[in-house]
């Protein structure tokens, strides 16, 4: 016969298994759980895309201009396309990176639209055009960069800059919250005179 320890091992063993098997959480459990019903997320975004207009492609580079003499002029295009699902609003300016500084100081740009409205005329260094994509259509750009200075100190220089596309929600230029932006690269070069 067993004895009244062994017994009593036994039936704590018994109990405590029978109450483990029973528990679906131990005392060190912390458990909430809140069901929530009808709960939807969406997602959105904002993006757009900056395309050659001749073929749609992606572009990253506008322009690669050799040997622009005073007077002279080079002309490219480009479409900017809402992308996202919030409705977009940007702001482009330039960014001077590389080059000497008269050079780049002395070019201007001229920015129209697929029906040659006015958007921007002035120098590059003072560019500052803002606008908004439509849901539906591209938005059809031709810039016209020329130099109309003939100062013998700016032939044989050039100038590295970025067209910098950047969209916002309430400010202009402002980056926090969901933004974005395209870069374009250019590189100009002035010829002899």
């Amino acid at each position: 016969m067993l004895s009244f320890r062994l017994k009593s091992i036994f039936i704590i063993l018994i109990s405590l298994s029978f109450f483990l098997i029973n528990t679906k959480y131990t005392d060190a459990d912390i458990f909430a759980e809140r069901n929530v019903l009808h709960n939807n997320f969406t997602i959105s975004t904002m993006d757009f895309s900056a395309k050659s207009s001749v073929n749609n492609t992606f572009i990253t580079n506008l322009f690669k201009t050799i040997d622009i003499v005073p007077n002279g002029f080079d002309l490219n295009a480009m479409k900017l396309k809402k992308e996202g699902t919030f409705g977009i609003k940007f702001r482009l300016k330039a960014d001077f990176k590389n080059g000497d500084q008269n050079f780049c100081k002395s070019l201007k740009i001229e920015i129209l639209g697929r029906k040659f409205e006015k958007k921007y005329e002035g120098s590059l260094e003072n560019l500052s055009f803002e606008s908004s994509l439509s849901d539906t259509n591209p938005m059809d750009l031709i810039f016209f960069l020329s130099l109309d200075n003939d100062d013998a100190s700016l032939a044989n220089k050039f100038c590295e800059f970025n067209l910098d596309f950047l969209t916002f929600r309430e400010n202009s230029g402002e980056r926090k919250g969901i933004y974005a932006e395209r870069i374009l690269k250019n590189t100009v070069i002035s010829g002899n005179w």
